[in-house]
């Protein structure tokens, strides 16, 4: 009986022993595990040595209870430990103008769809080249609406929102068409004023208003693009169009000629009218009389008095109003809501 005792006891004394052994092997491997797989992370940090973004790197054990998460920068030195990882330095490069770049609005911008896909491309293409070539942009923008702007206003706060231009003074030139009023508009700035002077602008605006008036806009923005590239290449060779260097489009000089040709056949008629004229009244030995007593036989009728009597007076008075001869058509210049100068035309098309 007291041997049996000892025995019960001597088990209740080694068994919390064991568990507790037992409790603390468990942790070890535990512990060795995540000292492994944390390892094995490092590891793969100092392989990805091209990397130069951030990474994060998570690890999880099954209980969800421990969590580990390691933030490092790629390095160049394989040897690199992650107690000396740092980061990065404010200067180092981004995607930043990239995106930019990416995310910039083309040259022509369709927001009513007045151009096939396929002619928007072609269009497209052509501004771009057009743009490069000269680094001066040459855009063109179709909206519904102006609100309740000026044309000219809105379209050079159009060009500014969408950031449009070349160099520090912003060179460049934009059509803009509003389809709701069929308003439109053309503005430039920078080296634009030079290119584009204000009696150039009518000349310029005739190349393509015709077909915009006709609703052909393909036609037209094609017309425009190749007007701006003319405009620049004349400026560029140190002869912009302007007063006295404004070519005479073909229609005009056609109708010119057609109406010398006829003012000439009218003159020519009006000598032959005069001549025909002259013959004919060598013809006629009587004449009509001007005065009634031509017609009086003398003897016939004895007047024994005369006598003028007034019978009224009839007075026009016509204001003739002064006009001052100094008095021109005026600057197309004016200033955008920035304050930049520019210089354009607008109407109806």
């Amino acid at each position: 009986m007291h041997s049996k005792t000892k025995s019960i006891l001597g088990i209740r004394v080694i068994l919390p022993v064991l568990a507790g052994l037992l409790v603390f092997a468990t942790a070890g491997l535990v512990t060795q595990g995540f000292t492994a797989d944390l390892t094995g992370v490092m590891s793969k940090a100092r392989l990805d040595e091209s990397s130069t973004s951030a990474q994060n790197v998570c690890l999880m054990l099954a209980n969800d209870e421990m969590v580990a998460s390691l933030s490092y920068y790629g390095s160049d030195a394989a040897d690199t430990d992650l107690d000396m990882l740092a980061p990065a330095p404010a200067n180092e490069p981004s995607d930043i103008q990239g995106i930019f770049e990416a995310g910039r609005q083309p040259r022509f911008i369709d927001e009513e769809g007045l151009l096939t896909p396929a002619q928007a491309s072609i269009l497209t293409n052509k501004l771009d080249a057009i743009s490069e070539r000269h680094q001066f942009d040459v855009v063109v923008a179709v909206v519904y609406s102006l609100g309740n702007k000026d044309a000219r206003l809105y379209a050079a706060d159009f060009y500014e929102l969408n950031g449009f231009g070349f160099g520090a003074s912003n060179d460049g030139i934009i059509l803009l068409l509003a389809t709701e009023n069929r308003d439109y508009a053309f503005v430039t700035t920078g080296y634009g004023k030079t290119a584009f002077t204000d009696a150039g602008q009518k000349y310029f605006e005739k190349q393509f208003l015709p077909q915009l008036k006709e609703d052909k806009y393909y036609d037209a923005f094609v017309a425009y693009a190749n007007a701006a590239d003319d405009f620049l290449n004349s400026a560029e060779a140190g002869k912009p169009y302007d007063t006295g260097n404004i070519p005479v489009p073909f229609s005009e000089r056609l109708m010119g000629f057609v109406i010398a040709a006829v003012i000439s056949f009218l003159i020519a008629l009006l000598i032959a009218f005069s001549v025909v004229k002259s013959w004919e009244t060598q013809l006629k030995t009587i004449h009509d009389k001007n005065a009634a007593a031509a017609y009086i036989r003398e003897g016939n009728i004895a007047m024994t008095s005369r006598q003028d009597v007034f019978l009224y007076k009839n007075v026009e008075q016509v204001w003739v109003g002064t006009s001052d001869s100094s008095s021109s058509g005026g600057s197309n210049s004016f200033s955008s809501s920035s304050g930049t100068s520019y210089s354009g035309s607008s109407g109806k098309y």
